[in-house]
Order: structure tokens, then C-alpha cells, then sequence
């Protein structure tokens, strides 16, 4: 691996952690080497007011540069990257962008903020590691990721001071791996090596052993009833190809042994499949529709007929297309100053 900052082919790690972090940080990188060509960027809960020390502290532990991050800092491998406090971070173009905070009595969740950019940045050349913590924060983002193709990483909840991250992202199906912090650097350093997933993208290797794929398929709908044989196939073979590597397998029929010799994997390899793929008016051109000509027909026909409207969504994922739509029929009925009982089913 070529250690290029301009290479975009090099991973990046973001790791989210809060309440009792630093042991796990230290746990960490006692056991990172300094020569993974990886670039490591740490977003922790800071209190606005409080001068972190988090570079000193982990320059005890590694022999890679460590430093806060400065706003267009470009990132380099085998460095490690903290977020200053009473900022979030981004990464756009290889570049750190800092952000100011929002007001202090405003929820704030700086790991999902710098994960989900940093899906959008390095997709399946993504990494996130969610270590000790309390809430939800790093979910959402570890869902960026996972829709991307990336990897999750979780620290153990029985090794967490404070299991709240740790179990969140874990019930939600989004953590590849759950390890203790000193047992995850070796395994994100072999996966990040390993050459077959290294050129994922074109997904070149599975797509010409399309028969192997489909008995792959037929394993997984023996053990979970479910027929993923009308799935988009870059879908497929991304996915499937992740997890070989996860488990690694050099080849498509040592893994296909291992389906049969591990039922456990094939559940596994159906929930990749069904990582669900939702933001926000997700598809511009379809709600541009409804938003124009559907929703202003269905609101004035109901007011003439003084009826009201129901809706069905179907496949909504986590939800976001419901509130997309409900969203639509308030401003469309705030812009007609009119009122319409609407009910969606989802």
C-alpha cells in the first residue's frame, strides 16, 4: 500500500468514543504500529470549555504524529487526528473540514457528523471503530457506513466502561466485528491488507464466477428462507465479497465451505445483503413529482370532496421516506392555508 496522501486508495479509521475512551485509546494504539498506511482520525465527547490532553496522552502510546486537527488539514497516513474542542470535523477531498458547534443547548453528535462524511468520502475504503461510551452517538454514521460498503468495528460492551455506543450499534446489526480495543488493530490492519478486497469496487473477481455466486445465494435461502436471487448483482457481489474478506477466505469455494460448515454465516451474509439504503427526499426527481403535481392534486381533491387521505409506504427502510412525505403535505397545505386530515401507514 502505497503511502501517498494523494493515493485515495488508503483507509481511513474515524473512532468515536465518550465516557471512558482513553483507556480504550490507549489499549488501542499500545498495539498499532506506526507503519499500517492507515490514517486514524479520533472523535471524542469534548465539553466546549475543557482543554483536551488527548495528544500528549496518546503520544505516550504511538510513534505516529499526533495532533489536533487543523481546519483543511490533508490527511496523511500513519497519522492520528483529534477533534478540537467546540468543533465537529468533516473530511472533504482527502482535506479535515472543522465546524463550529451548534448552540450549547442543541443535541450534538460529532461521530455520526464525521462518519457519515466520511462514508461519503472513502465508501468502502471506510472504517469506523466505536469504542466506550454512553448514548447513541456513531450509529447513524456506522449505518453510513455499512450502506457504503465500509467496515464497523465495536469495542466488546463486557469490556466498555460505558456500554451505551458499544450497544447501540451492535442492536442495530451495523458491527462487522465486537473485540476488545486491543484485538482490533491487528484485525483492521490484516482486513485493510488483504488485496481482494482492495479493488471492491468493480467487484471484477466475483463477477466471473457468477455460478459460484448463486450457489452461494441458494446456501443462504436454505438457511434463512429468504431468495436474494433478484438482488442488483454489484449489490451481491460487493457484499459478498466483504464478507470473504471478513472472514478470510482466499476464494469463493473455501468460503462457500465455510457456509456450509458455519449456518451462522449465512445469516450473517443475508443481514449485508439487507443493510438498508434511506436518507431524506432520497431520490430528487421522484419527490420534485410528488412535491409539484401528486401531493397538490391529492390536497385539493380531498378539500373538495371533504374527505381524508391515506398513504402507504412500503420499504421504508428506517423511516426517513415517511417523514419525507409528511413533510411535503405540511408545506404544501401551509402554502394553501388549508388543513387536510392525512394518515401514512408504513
Amino acid at each position: 500500500m502505497k503511502k501517498n496522501a494523494k493515493n485515495k486508495y488508503f483507509y481511513i479509521v474515524g473512532i468515536g468514543t465518550s465516557a471512558g475512551g482513553l483507556k480504550a485509546l490507549q489499549s488501542f494504539f499500545r498495539q498499532c504500529p506506526d507503519n499500517t498506511g492507515l490514517a486514524f482520525v479520533i472523535v471524542q465527547h469534548l465539553s466546549p470549555d475543557y482543554k483536551s490532553l488527548m495528544p500528549e496522552l496518546l503520544a505516550k502510546y504511538t510513534n505516529m504524529p499526533v495532533a489536533e486537527a487543523h481546519n483543511q488539514s490533508l490527511v496523511k497516513p500513519d497519522h492520528v487526528y483529534l477533534i478540537p474542542g467546540r468543533k465537529n470535523i468533516t473530511i472533504e477531498n482527502e482535506r479535515l473540514v472543522l465546524l463550529n458547534r451548534p448552540l450549547n443547548k442543541q443535541l450534538n453528535f460529532p461521530i455520526d457528523i464525521f462518519l457519515e462524511s466520511l462514508a461519503k468520502e472513502k465508501a468502502h475504503l471506510a472504517i469506523g471503530v466505536i469504542l466506550s461510551g454512553t448514548g447513541s452517538d456513531g450509529t447513524k454514521g456506522a449505518k453510513a457506513i455499512k450502506e457504503v460498503g465500509g467496515t464497523v468495528f465495536v469495542q466488546s460492551p463486557d469490556s466498555s466502561g460505558f456500554d451505551g455506543m458499544p450497544k447501540s450499534v451492535i442492536s442495530h446489526n451495523l458491527a462487522d466485528y465486537v473485540l476488545y480495543p486491543e484485538d482490533m488493530v491487528n484485525e483492521i490492519v490484516q482486513y485493510a491488507k488483504n488485496p481482494q478486497f482492495n479493488y471492491l469496487v468493480s467487484g471484477t473477481d466475483l463477477s466471473h464466477k457468477m455460478e459460484v455466486i448463486h450457489r452461494i445465494l441458494k446456501i443462504v435461502k436454505d438457511n434463512t428462507e429468504i431468495d436474494f436471487t433478484g438482488y442488483k448483482t454489484p449489490t451481491i457481489l460487493r457484499r459478498t465479497a466483504k464478507r470473504l474478506n471478513i472472514k478470510k477466505c482466499k476464494t469463493v469455494e473455501e468460503y462457500i465451505d465455510l457456509l456450509y460448515l458455519e449456518p451462522a454465516e449465512a445469516h450473517a451474509l443475508s443481514q449485508e445483503f439487507l443493510i438498508g439504503v434511506t436518507t431524506f427526499f432520497r431520490n430528487d426527481d421522484v419527490f420534485d413529482i410528488l412535491k409539484s403535481k401528486v401531493i397538490p392534486q391529492l390536497v385539493n381533491s380531498a378539500i373538495e370532496n371533504d374527505t381524508n387521505i391515506k398513504l402507504w409506504v412500503i420499504a421504508c427502510s428506517s423511516g426517513e421516506e415517511v417523514y419525507s412525505l409528511a413533510m411535503l403535505f405540511e408545506e404544501n397545505m401551509l402554502a394553501l392555508d388549508k388543513k387536510v386530515s392525512y394518515k401514512i401507514y408504513a
